[in-house]
């Protein structure tokens, strides 16, 4: 089944292998036009080759040195200004910036990218419906429920927590080769184009406080771009069904042939819950401190809300958001269950007074666009291709 894809918010996708994109080596923020300028390394590298020992040394203990004092003031702009290079000769590219006086000087984390091209890996979609299909099953299946609950009540830290969901994982799919997720096949979305980038300033804001943390920048789809597709293929067949009994339970029939578009309501409920879940959260903790972050987050809320009553489709989270804990757990679970669970895994604790806090978690990740909260990263709608 073919599935198009539209970000509603900025979608960052990071990797482990993603080369962090430094003001020292790698771009420069041309004010004016309000972009980050990424340097060609091609050219850049020609340049080095050409100039003598010293030059180079230079370069290499500017980038060495740059946590320092002195570091902090160096930028690749003006290092090749200094040498008597014009930098826009070495661009290779301009992304615009959402708060240029922000970004400049900062790093900047990429999002995943093809050949040069930014797209949504299958493995990111099919992780944030799986956790959807988890807190379905939870809130079907009472027995399963309840045996989790016992099993979430015997932790002691958040190590064995961690542990408990894999085991829960394995129990409904079963584990690795014989995990029944693997009949359902999610493919890459295709490319986005190359315009397609932005560079988002981004905070971890307190929402009871509203006292916000290390700034972050990252590089991310712009929301409302032209959909891309990807597809999604459910190819459980009839032979299956001896040797996955599962497979003949009705709540697991979104894994058979020809059963894709099940899958859709099931994403609706959980991000209908995860909403309504987050909004509760966010009235919870409004204060005169921390008005202003609670009014921003409510709207972009209500915005997403909005696009996901489409019968075809649904929204979806994508890339930096919840752990398990966060987006099913502590959904599927009452307030004392909860405290419990938070009390045996020591989450969310108050260092200075050594107890629990009232919210958890406290903090969220937000971005701006011109000094002001916009939203969260990481919501898509997706909806079937019409043939």
């Amino acid at each position: 089944m073919q599935i198009k894809l539209t970000p509603l918010s900025p979608v960052h996708i990071g990797t482990d292998n993603s080369k962090i994109i430094s003001p020292f080596s790698d771009y420069f923020v041309d004010e004016e036009n309000r972009v980050a300028c990424y340097i060609d390394h091609s050219k850049l590298d020609k340049f080095l080759e050409s100039q003598d020992e010293r030059v180079i040394t230079n370069f290499v203990d500017a980038i060495r040195n740059q946590n320092s004092s002195a570091g902090k003031k160096y930028t690749i702009d003006k290092f090749l200004r200094r040498h008597g290079k014009n930098p826009y000769d070495y661009v290779l590219k301009q992304v615009p910036v959402s708060d240029f006086k922000e970004i400049k000087s900062q790093q900047i984390n990429p999002t995943i990218k093809n050949a040069g091209q930014p797209y949504i890996s299958g493995s990111t979609i099919k992780g944030a419906i799986r956790n959807a299909l988890l807190f379905d099953k939870l809130l079907r299946d009472k027995a399963c429920k309840s045996d989790l609950e016992k099993q979430i009540n015997k932790c002691k830290d958040q190590k064995e927590l961690e542990n408990i969901e894999k085991e829960f994982n394995h129990k409904i799919f079963g584990k690795f080769g014989d995990d029944m997720m693997k009949f359902l096949r999610v493919s890459d979305t295709t490319c986005f184009s190359d315009n397609s980038l932005k560079v988002y300033h981004s905070k971890r804001v307190n929402i009871k406080s509203g006292k916000d943390a290390i700034p972050m920048n990252y590089e991310a789809i712009i929301p409302n771009q032209k959909s891309v597709t990807f597809e999604i293929k459910s190819s459980a067949k009839e032979i299956h069904k001896k040797e996955y009994s599962k497979l003949n339970n009705d709540e697991f029939s979104y894994l058979c042939e020809g059963n894709e578009e099940e899958i859709f309501k099931i994403l609706r409920n959980f991000s209908e819950s995860f909403i309504s879940h987050e909004k509760a959260a966010l009235e919870k903790s409004n204060s005169e401190e921390s008005r202003h972050i609670t009014k921003s987050l409510l709207n972009f809320l209500n915005f997403i809300v909005s696009k996901n009553y489409n019968i075809k489709g649904a929204v979806i989270f994508l890339g930096r958001g919840k752990s398990f804990f966060n987006s099913t757990i502590d959904m599927c679970f009452g307030d004392e269950v909860i405290e419990k669970i938070r009390k045996k895994a020591k989450l969310g604790i108050n260092r200075k007074i050594k107890k629990l806090n009232n919210l958890f978690p406290t903090t969220r990740t937000v971005y701006y666009e011109n000094g002001q909260i916009r939203g969260m990263f990481g919501w898509a709608k997706i909806s079937k291709v019409d043939n």
